[in-house]
């Protein structure tokens, strides 16, 4: 019998799944798989305090950068430039520079051939790609035949996504799926972020436990990562901005009141709403790369192609104040027939009230489909070719889209998008930071795709940018 060896990836961005994945390891060293782990360094494996070795062989990526090399062992690994683009997005955001060259992916390329072919692995377990390590890897991966599984937690509460390609185009179809009973639970993927809900009053960064996590974390040896540079650098400047963030929301929204409150909707205009985006993160860097850093353009190409009729609303990311400048803001402003919207306005609540919602991949497109509002994606998402999404290849597609819109008179609630959604979700919860996610339940849950398929089981894929 062949042995089944599974592959899983640890990229110290974000690095919180340290706990979870070692669990999965040794959940499946009970089913007679071999699990193996490979890790961008040991760092956050010590901030979550785990020893990864206790369950299985741990490779990591700094380890080998740092041994000397002839060029002929990783020069014929060639590169895609766009392998880079996310982990380049976030360096750029906090050190103002990229921090890896040429050289290092190859070499990087050449880690993962030489681990998969040591191992024989046969699957790839990780987060969906969302940095340069993850990119690296399922590009090798591809190039051996070795299955990728990316897991994402899925937009309806307590299930899980599984994406095989970079995009997450390529997604897992669950045979076993049943249509989802729409809630009012936050779903999962919004919950695995330490600062996406930094102004929600479940979280403080001055309260004792986030004071003994900082003080964990200093005194955690540091490392070079190919993912955020100098861990204890890197950490620095996340903390830096959180507070730089905090102060800004208290700047725009109290003291200059630069944003509207609210939306005075009236029957004779049309109504379309642009959510802002949340940098940096992958839902922009991979999903909708070509307009990733640069929302501004966009924003002005809707504003001057709307009918005239129509108000453009721009609706600010609550998690993203702090990242956009007073001038941007003004920029918008100056738009003709726009409002900048109030981060902490309820969208979600007030969906049925717009004729339309043009996004990069924002999650607001899939709620606003569910209301049988008509929805224009730019980027790559799931829910890009459901009844009622008219995806955006270009500009110009952009312009006519524009031109085109009018009253939305359906607006009822509809269960076909949450019937679509649920054929890709499987039962089970991939919010890492919460400690019920690591129960042996639901770690059972999670790894029923990954143990079907090594047994047997083929894997049944859909494609998000096909109809």
């Amino acid at each position: 019998m062949d042995k089944k060896v599974v592959a899983f990836l640890l990229p110290d961005c974000p690095g919180y799944f340290t706990e979870l994945f070692y669990r999965m390891g040794l959940a499946l060293k009970a089913h007679g798989v071999s699990p193996v782990f490979l890790a961008t360094t040991p760092y956050y494996e010590r901030v979550k305090k785990v020893d990864l070795n206790q369950a299985c062989p741990v490779y990591y990526l700094n380890e080998y950068l740092q041994k000397q090399q002839q060029a002929s062992e990783y020069q014929h690994h060639v590169i895609d430039n766009w392998s880079n683009y996310a982990s380049y997005s976030r360096q750029t955001y906090f050190y103002g520079k990229s921090l890896n060259t040429l050289q290092t992916f190859k070499r990087v390329k050449a880690f993962f051939s030489t681990v998969f072919k040591e191992n024989d692995v046969k699957l790839l377990i990780s987060e969906g790609v969302s940095n340069s390590f993850l990119y690296l890897a399922h590009q090798v991966a591809t190039d051996m035949n070795i299955p990728y599984f990316g897991y994402m937690g899925a937009r309806i509460p307590y299930h899980f996504n599984i994406h095989t390609d970079v995009t997450g185009n390529e997604v897992l179809v669950n045979k076993e799926a049943t249509t989802y009973t729409p809630t009012n639970e936050i779903p999962d993927y919004m919950k695995n972020s330490q600062f996406g809900g930094l102004f929600d009053k479940g979280y403080s960064l001055f309260s004792f436990s986030f004071v003994k996590e900082l003080l964990h974390i200093a005194t955690t040896p540091t490392f070079r990562s190919l993912e955020i540079g100098n861990s204890k650098t890197y950490l620095y400047k996340v903390y830096k901005i959180a507070f730089k963030r905090i102060f800004y929301d208290k700047y725009f929204n109290k003291i200059l009141k630069i944003f509207e409150p609210d939306v005075k909707f009236s029957k004779e205009r049309i109504y379309v709403v642009y959510p802002l985006h949340f940098y940096p993160e992958a839902s922009t860097s991979i999903f909708a790369k070509y307009y990733d850093g640069n929302e501004l353009n966009l924003i002005k190409n809707i504003a001057f192609t709307l009918p005239e009729n129509a108000t453009l609303v721009v609706k600010e990311h609550k998690s993203n104040v702090g990242n956009n400048t007073k001038a941007f803001y003004e920029a918008i402003k100056q738009l003709p027939n726009t409002i900048l919207l109030s981060p902490y306005f309820p969208l979600k609540d007030n969906l049925n009230k717009f004729d339309a919602v043009v996004t990069l991949s924002s999650t607001v497109g899939f709620e606003a489909l569910t209301m049988n509002v008509p929805v224009y994606p730019l980027g790559e998402i799931f829910y890009q070719n459901y009844p009622g999404s008219f995806k955006i290849n270009s500009y110009a597609e952009l312009d006519a889209a524009m031109r085109s819109i009018t009253k939305n008179t359906n607006q009822k609630p509809s269960d076909t998008a949450y019937a679509l959604y649920s054929q890709i979700c499987y039962k089970g919860s991939f919010n890492y930071m919460s400690p019920s996610c690591m129960s042996e339940a639901n770690v059972d849950l999670l790894l029923k795709p990954a143990i079907e398929y090594l047994n047997g089981s083929p894997l049944v894929k859909h494609r998000n940018d096909k109809a």
